[in-house]
């Protein structure tokens, strides 16, 4: 499959046939996670996608990585993971400690070509690399060396259809350590950082050329690695009060504007007056994923107290509210 871009034709753009191909999404099937790439209209990444994947040392890129792979793999997808950063032994050991199936190649090829090659030969359908730093391209050095290989695997996904993960290190000032020209050739950025006040995960994109960007995903980090589910009680860590406070007012606040027959989305933290108003009064700034863990938490206990919650397709958005 070629995404590449051609400038060979000029057309008016109302005769633009788009290819099926580009409709076509590879799917993780964790719904908040295809949701995050692709939106809730067009779910999953677009096949030869490339993925610049950074995080603060610690924050999980890794081992994401390495989620990403299993859920990727199970799909039936041919998947490769190139590890620099460590070697199979460990890699092995963490895949069984976030007890994953681990049924996908890896490999520690530090040519780009060479990689690149094993991946066109074998048929792979997601490649991910760890790290970008540590491959090598010809006698290329520094920076040079970084920008060459980072455009190298971009172009490689565009036009093979091969989609491709990227983990990239940051600097001391939490900076993607290499050339700024890098971002602008991905198909999208993915940064992992923390949440000071409860030690969970927060995912976003903060570029995305399919689907939604800059929407905030906190995640809670456990011995299985990262818990993506949808809906969660995000357990704050030890000593965290200030942020147990923060989620049974939003909780309380999210059951009075039901309770009162308002209709909430996963979005409303954005979009619904009263609930902006109160957010900006209160001091909070929340996240959507924090936010739909809160709808949930909300609509579970008003189910609990004898409520019964219906849900409603609005502007495309699924909203969730009291039956009357």
């Amino acid at each position: 499959m070629n995404l590449g871009h051609t400038n060979t034709t000029v057309e008016t753009l109302s005769d633009v046939k788009v290819p099926q191909k580009y409709f076509e999404r590879i799917l993780t099937d964790v719904k908040i996670l295809d949701e995050i790439f692709g939106g809730t209209d067009m779910p999953g990444l677009l096949p030869g996608a490339s993925v610049l994947f950074t995080g603060f040392p610690g924050a999980g890129k890794s081992t994401m990585g390495l989620q990403l792979a299993d859920l990727f793999q199970k799909k039936g997808m041919s998947v490769l993971y190139n590890c620099g950063e460590q070697n199979r032994y460990i890699v092995k050991m963490c895949a069984d400690r976030l007890n994953l199936a681990g049924h996908f190649a890896i490999s520690q090829f530090d040519s780009t070509l060479e990689l690149l090659d094993y991946c066109t030969e074998n048929k792979i359908d997601v490649l991910i690399q760890d790290s970008l730093q540590t491959l090598t391209y010809a006698d290329f050095e520094g920076g040079k060396l970084i920008k060459k290989v980072g455009n190298k695997l971009a172009q490689f996904s565009s036009e093979t259809g091969i989609t491709t993960f990227i983990i990239g290190q940051i600097t001391k000032g939490g900076e993607f350590a290499g050339p700024m020209q890098i971002k602008h050739s991905v198909d999208v950025h993915a940064h992992l950082s923390f949440n000071k006040d409860t030690g969970n995960r927060i995912f976003e994109l903060t570029k995305n050329r399919f689907g939604p960007a800059m929407l905030p995903y906190e995640f809670f980090m456990g011995p299985e690695g990262l818990d993506f589910r949808e809906y969660q009680d995000v357990e704050a860590t030890k000593g965290a009060t200030k942020s147990s406070q923060k989620k049974e007012a939003c909780v309380n606040k999210a059951k009075e504007l039901l309770l009162c027959g308002d209709k909430l989305s996963g979005y409303s933290m954005d979009t619904h007056d009263g609930l902006v108003n109160w957010l900006t009064g209160e001091g909070y700034s929340i996240s959507g994923g924090f936010w739909r863990g809160i709808l949930g938490a909300a609509s579970k206990e008003l189910e609990r107290e004898g409520n019964k919650m219906k849900t409603e397709v609005i502007k495309r958005r699924e909203h969730v509210y009291l039956e009357a």
